[in-house]
């Protein structure tokens, strides 16, 4: 199993819009309220907070992750008690025959390795909703301890630190 990350462009985005109507993507990503599907746009090659990636498991494309910077602008969010220095993760596993197989926690892994070795952070947090078990017992299992339940607006999450 060879996972890669490739920077996100504009030729991925029929592949991204198709992911957004899958009923796993869809109910956990783009709830009425948060980011429209649409948004991905502003984030491809601008200075935008966001990193995004496509994720490759052995040259197939098969979701997408990004990683983002918090800003002290984002007081009153829930990452707020971390402070600077804080990096956020948000992803997705879009193909169903690549869940429950051990590949999202694979992928999560290789990414904070990711993004230790190239931005060291201070804070490494991820933030599942409270009812997306599956999304907690992956992210636990790739180091993410629990730090704390918050509403963030829209729906209760389930903060999670990582822990070097």
């Amino acid at each position: 199993m060879e996972i890669s990350f490739v920077p996100f462009t504009k030729e991925h985005l029929p592949k991204y819009y198709e992911w957004a109507e899958r009923p796993q993507v869809k109910d956990t990503w783009f709830i009425e309220g948060y980011e429209p599907v649409s948004a991905i746009e502003d984030k491809i090659g601008s200075e935008s907070d966001s990193v995004p990636f496509v994720i490759c498991l052995d040259g197939r494309e098969i979701g997408f992750i990004q990683y983002w910077h918090w800003q002290q602008s984002d007081s009153d969010c829930i990452f707020a008690r971390f402070g600077e220095g804080t990096v956020g993760i948000d992803l997705f596993i879009a193909e169903s025959d690549c869940l429950d197989r051990g590949v999202g926690t694979e992928v999560v892994s290789l990414f904070v390795q990711k993004i230790i070795s190239e931005l060291n952070p201070k804070h490494l947090v991820i933030d599942p909703f409270t009812w997306n078990k599956r999304a907690i017992r992956c992210f636990e299992k790739a180091g993410f301890v629990f730090s704390h339940e918050a509403n963030d607006g829209i729906s209760d999450c389930y903060v999670m630190k990582y822990i070097k």
